[in-house]
């Protein structure tokens, strides 16, 4: 789907289906096909996938591209399927590959998940890329702003400065 026909069918409630797990921690994807009928008895204006609820970073790549690939044939072209794509760039990009493939309408990309991760780790490999665009860097550095240390941010901005 181009992303400007994906932008206007975006305008209302935004689901986000719960993948479920059996007790072997294996897919159900009989649930899972109940909980995103369910969800379209109910007025939604797109679907998210394997994302915000945590499971993104619970799959397989194979799981992935499953749980995508059968969410947009039970979806049936009713609302866009958009499938949460994460962990690091390259990463990212194949996700994205293979959420396309599978069916997928639009992405969701999520920073890297860093569970207890020192201040300075967290910010550095989100600063990398933009060393030559402080505005963007900034802006994901505001984002931060409520969950890292005083020093952390301050050290961030001296790297990203540029000369006057």
């Amino acid at each position: 789907m181009h992303p400007n026909t994906l932008r206007k069918k975006l305008s209302g409630v935004i689901a986000f289906p719960v993948t479920p797990f059996k007790e072997d921690l294996s897919l159900d994807l009989p649930g899972l096909h109940e909980n995103l009928t369910k969800l379209l008895e109910h007025p939604i204006a797109a679907i998210v996938v394997a994302g915000g609820t945590g499971e993104l970073y619970s799959l397989t790549p194979a799981e992935y591209t499953r749980v995508v690939e059968l969410t947009a044939l039970a979806i049936e072209d009713r609302v866009p399927v958009i499938a949460g794509v994460g962990f690091g760039q390259r990463l990212a990009v194949e996700m994205a590959q293979a959420a396309e493939k599978a069916g997928a309408d639009g992405i969701l990309a999520f920073p890297p998940y860093y569970p207890q991760a020192e201040d300075e780790g967290r910010v550095h490999p989100l600063a990398a890329p933009d060393r030559d665009d402080p505005v963007r860097a900034r802006a994901r550095m505001a984002r931060l702003a409520d969950d890292l240390a005083a020093d952390a941010a301050r050290a961030h901005r001296r790297r990203i400065r540029r000369p006057e």
